[in-house]
């Protein structure tokens, strides 16, 4: 366990304490209130009845952060959001004092819980195991640039040398993903993912290469021998962690294939930011950037959906789109044309050859990420 989760539980038990002792406060503080009007009395009982309430679901959920229990965290959220609302209606009236500080202290505690840094403590843990990430690299600066930022994400993170070595942690410790080089002294990356895919003890944990070898020959390579998808050195630390959170997130959902995605392009500077996008958004990529080039990786790979540029060399894109249909093996691949071709009859034209749809260079991510999820949802 790291100082950030031994933070959290004493926030947790001093929570906890701090809860039990403001519901003793606030029932002395009601206790001794003089009310003028007969009926408030009443008022008074289901005021403190709703408070106490509050405060024991506040302290409940408080020892569940204190266990690092993601519901206890929502929990702790939630109720702080209700009460600092329910506590600011009345609040009307300057002589209440002791209803601001508890309104000020709701605030603070809601903007702590919901932080991302402070979630991510809580997502570590998968039914009592904490998430572990076995790292196989021979190059030690990156290993040591790599490690603090896995582990700033709340992961348990193994580092090996050598495919030898990466492939006796791998045995030994079951870490739920691998990050793995393909140059290495000894047995060579792609060798270690095949032996890892071969044994059955192995074979579930998701593997993840990380190397400067990213030509489109080199990745189909690699997701020939077994890995669930690719990243470049050198490496964004936003795109490593969301890539490792996807993953783990999918096989904690029993969700076997991370989703992938054959995006044809011969714009390799929007390949580029395409793919680091995609890959953010939790899905699988694969690129190419030409027609026949595609058209071999969607026949091999078999990609959950495509997205395709109208203007290539070679094929053009609806030649491409007119092909995919006509083979039984990919024929049920949505296609998506994203063009900077819009005009009505070009985007007849792509429909009219079996694109699902049409979207518009430069396009918005979100829309982008909404349309992709939306075709996916339709084809589960």
């Amino acid at each position: 366990m790291n100082w950030r989760q031994s933070e959290i539980k004493i926030i947790g038990y001093v929570l906890a304490l701090l809860y039990a002792i403001s519901f003793l406060a606030y029932y002395n503080f009601y206790q001794f209130v003089t009310l003028n009007a007969p009926d408030v009395q009443a008022m008074k009982l289901v005021s403190l009845s709703v408070i106490a309430t509050f405060f024991a679901i506040l302290f409940v959920g408080s020892i569940a952060v204190a266990q690092l229990k993601e519901w206890g965290r929502i929990v702790i959220v939630s109720a702080n959001l209700m009460m600092g609302i329910y506590l600011a209606i009345p609040y009307i009236n300057p002589a209440d004092i002791l209803p601001l500080s508890y309104i000020i202290m709701n605030v603070v505690i809601f903007l702590y819980f919901i932080q991302d840094k402070v979630k991510s403590r809580f997502n570590m843990i998968i039914d009592g195991k904490w998430r572990s990430i076995l790292v196989i690299d021979d190059d030690e600066t990156l290993l040591k640039t790599i490690r603090p930022i896995l582990i700033s994400k709340g992961y348990s993170v193994l580092t090996a040398m050598t495919g030898e070595d990466g492939l006796q942690a791998a045995k030994k410790h079951k870490p739920d993903l691998i990050i793995l080089d393909v140059i290495l002294p000894g047995i060579k990356g792609r060798d270690v993912c095949r032996k890892i895919k071969e044994d059955k003890t192995t074979t579930h944990i998701p593997v993840v290469f990380l190397t400067s070898k990213s030509s489109e020959s080199d990745i189909e390579a690699e997701l020939d021998a077994g890995a669930i998808t690719h990243l470049t050195k050198p490496v964004n630390a936003t795109i490593l962690s969301s890539t490792v959170r996807n993953i783990l997130d999918a096989e904690s959902k029993d969700r076997p294939e991370w989703r992938s995605i054959l995006v044809i392009d011969d714009d390799l500077t929007y390949l580029t930011t395409l793919r680091q996008s995609l890959l953010s958004h939790g899905y699988s990529v694969l690129t190419a950037s030409s027609g026949e080039e595609g058209l071999a990786i969607a026949k091999k790979q078999k990609p959950e959906l495509i997205l395709l540029d109208v203007i290539m060399p070679g094929l053009k894109g609806r030649e491409v789109c007119e092909k995919l249909k006509e083979g039984s093996e990919t024929v049920d691949i949505p296609v998506v044309f994203l063009t900077a071709k819009n005009s009505p009859d070009d985007i007849k034209a792509e429909l009219e050859v079996g694109a699902v749809t049409h979207l518009t260079k430069p396009v918005d991510t979100k829309e982008l990420i909404s349309t992709i999820s939306n075709i996916l949802h339709l084809q589960s």
